[in-house]
């Protein structure tokens, strides 16, 4: 056997593993009123610690929340611009310290944003749902589903 083959063998023991987590780990009761997309996911993964019935290595299993489609680049933001420097009032502290209460003006930055595919929008989608004894896997389709996204990395 070559590297190749004992790569292939890892990945399918680790997939088999996934999907038995998702089978196994069954949450008792889930139930969101308007929750973000974000909110539903963090629950999941305490959840999954929480429920995991599994006596040996770690506890629950890695859920990753994308709402960029892969490949899709998200547009640069717009740069901010400075504030004008207010006027010095009598009595300022020395140069380069605001007195208190002086608003700062905020530096410019730029870091990716995440764009949402055309239709729902996950990063705003609100999740409202109720489920009882379901499995980990069955919950995270449901809750994908209704903030307009999928479920990757399953059989």
């Amino acid at each position: 056997m070559g590297p190749a083959t004992d790569t292939l063998q890892r990945e399918a023991a680790g997939t088999a593993r996934t999907t038995n987590k998702l089978n196994t780990i069954i949450i008792p009761r889930i139930e969101f009123r308007e929750a973000s997309i974000r909110e539903a996911i963090d629950f999941l993964r305490q959840q999954a610690a929480a429920n995991d019935p599994a006596t040996e290595g770690r506890k629950g299993i890695d859920i990753v929340l994308r709402v960029m489609p892969l490949g899709q680049v998200a547009p640069a933001p717009l740069p901010v611009e400075p504030a004008a420097a207010p006027a010095a009032p009598a009595g300022a502290p020395e140069a380069g310290v605001p007195a208190a209460g002086t608003p700062v003006a905020a530096a410019a930055a730029v870091a990716p944003t995440a764009v949402a595919a055309p239709g729902i929008q996950p990063g705003s989608a609100r999740i409202t749902i109720t489920l009882n004894q379901i499995p980990l896997g069955e919950a995270l389709r449901y809750i994908a589903s209704q903030a307009g996204m999928k479920v990757n990395g399953q059989p």
